[in-house]
């Protein structure tokens, strides 16, 4: 559109060129003041044109900007109110999200869990297996399922079952890791299987949302 008006503006420029050129010829001047004005009169017309196609593309983008806008947070309240605990981490496992159920399973809060390695959750002792563990995903692909202990901030420790998704750039290196985490009881330790089938469909869901969102 901006090449269109600056076309648009290069040619009226000629005509009134063109139109200065004749009052220095053989026109006389009352027959050029109508010339002038018809000149004039065209001229606004296409620049009026020129200005309802901006006026429409603009509202155009507005309302897509709105759109995106809506979905975003339609998008933003479906992670932070999902029912399973839910992170966002770097590949080396360093938080960078977090949704209200992971830190009430870690007794803790969400801005207390950004910036820290996910490891530090997993007790003493079992860190070291459980980083090991987090850097393999590097090299694998798909959806990763496994079980551990991890240990809240205040609490004690417990069985997880954690599902993982690693989301890669254009050049297939490692971007994010998103998580989901699950407590394992013995009331629940039957259900793991069918637990893990549905955080292998969130996360996939997140997964193709995320092409369109930055997280």
């Amino acid at each position: 559109m901006k090449q269109l008006l600056s076309q648009q503006i290069q040619a009226m420029r000629q005509r009134m060129q063109l139109l200065y050129r004749s009052a220095n010829g053989e026109l006389h001047q009352q027959d050029l003041l109508p010339k002038a004005f018809e000149e004039l009169d065209y001229a606004l017309e296409e620049l009026q044109t020129v200005e309802m196609e901006v006026y429409q593309q603009h509202q155009q983008l507005l309302d897509a900007r709105e759109q995106l806008e809506a979905e975003r947070q339609a998008y933003q309240e479906l992670f932070e109110f999902a029912p399973v605990s839910y992170l966002i981490t770097s590949p080396d496992g360093t938080i960078r999200r977090a949704n209200q159920a992971a830190a009430t399973l870690f007794t803790t809060i969400e801005k207390f869990m950004i910036g820290r390695s996910l490891a530090l959750f997993v007790p003493e002792g079992e860190r070291r297996a459980f980083r090991d563990q987090t850097l393999r995903l590097r090299a694998l692909d798909g959806i990763q399922e496994w079980q551990t202990r991890m240990q809240p901030w205040d609490g004690p420790v417990f069985d997880a079952a954690i599902s993982v998704d690693i989301v890669r750039g254009k050049l297939g290196h490692p971007m994010t890791l998103r998580w989901i985490i699950k407590k394992i009881s013995w009331a629940t330790d039957q259900l793991v299987e069918l637990d893990g089938h549905n955080a292998e469909l969130v996360l996939r869901a997140h997964s193709k949302n995320g092409k369109k969102y930055s997280v």
